[in-house]
């Protein structure tokens, strides 16, 4: 994972000024988890910065050396623990969709079916005891 991240560093050191490496992506850190990249700024301010100007310079040399189109996304330093695993991630968004009322429910149904039909669904079984799981709480 270190060796990757010099290698994106490298790429895009070749596309931006000494200054603008030095300043903005010299600092960050960077942690992955199951198709995201995390990249750690070290504030605010260039958190929100890189996210605005170089996002999809980031993308381009994560994908250049890794062949991968992750999503991407910017944290503070300080802040790792904040990242997300897949089960946090799925236990957010569940508590998200029992939030919604019975026609909202429907409507993201239905696009969810419309965009994600050809992903392979895990089980049955799996998808009904997390659901239900959740649905009790």
């Amino acid at each position: 994972m270190e060796n990757t991240w010099k290698e994106i560093l490298e790429f895009i050191h070749q596309r931006v000024s000494e200054p603008t490496f030095e300043t903005w992506f010299k600092p960050c850190k960077t942690k992955r988890e199951e198709g995201s990249w995390f990249i750690i700024a070290q504030n605010e301010f260039a958190r929100d910065w890189l996210e605005m100007k170089y996002l999809s310079l980031m993308r381009e040399a994560i994908y250049e050396v890794t062949s991968e189109n992750p999503e991407i996304v910017y944290i503070l330093g300080g802040r790792e623990e904040a990242v997300p695993n897949s089960e946090s991630k799925i236990n957010a968004i569940l508590s998200r969709i029992n939030a919604l009322n019975a026609t909202e429910k429907e409507k993201l149904f239905y696009i969810l079916k419309k965009n994600y039909s050809s992903v392979s669904q895990p089980s049955n079984e799996i998808q009904e005891s997390k659901f239900d799981r959740k649905q009790n709480v």
